[in-house]
């Protein structure tokens, strides 16, 4: 938009998606501030993977993943596979690999098994990488 490449119609719909965005991300900042305390207060195992994707929407994606953990360990999540979706993308994001592939194989839909193989793919390091530390052994 600043570069005016958007007119018209498009440029209409562009400025009102970011109006509501940036409107949402405000009202998660305020959420957030008694989130921690929510959490710790939380009712149903619903509750914990909501104040996990409210965590997710801000950035702070280890307080998503524990939310998120949290609410899956206690059982009965009303959907279980987008909940381990989003703690897979969470702990991708938080540096936490081995977690996340963890995650992403816990999930059942083919819909959304399909974007945790994808997402697998993304937080494996490549092969050479991989296989670089196993080569520099051998002397």
């Amino acid at each position: 938009m600043s570069q005016g490449v958007l007119e018209g119609d498009d440029k209409t719909r562009a400025q009102q998606e970011l109006e509501r965005a940036r409107s949402g991300a405000e009202s998660d900042r305020k959420e957030l501030a008694g989130a921690d305390a929510a959490l710790a207060a939380a009712k149903t195992v619903n509750d914990m993977v909501s104040l996990g994707k409210l965590y997710f929407s801000t950035g702070a994606y280890a307080k998503s993943a524990d939310a998120i953990q949290k609410g899956l360990a206690k059982g009965g999540v009303s959907d279980v596979d987008d909940a381990n979706t989003l703690l897979g993308i969470a702990l991708a994001r938080a540096a936490k690999p081995v977690e996340a592939v963890a995650a992403f194989q816990a999930i059942k839909d083919p819909r959304l098994a399909e974007l945790g193989r994808l997402w697998q793919i993304a937080v494996q390091p490549p092969a050479a990488e991989a296989a670089a530390p196993a080569a520099t052994t051998g002397g």
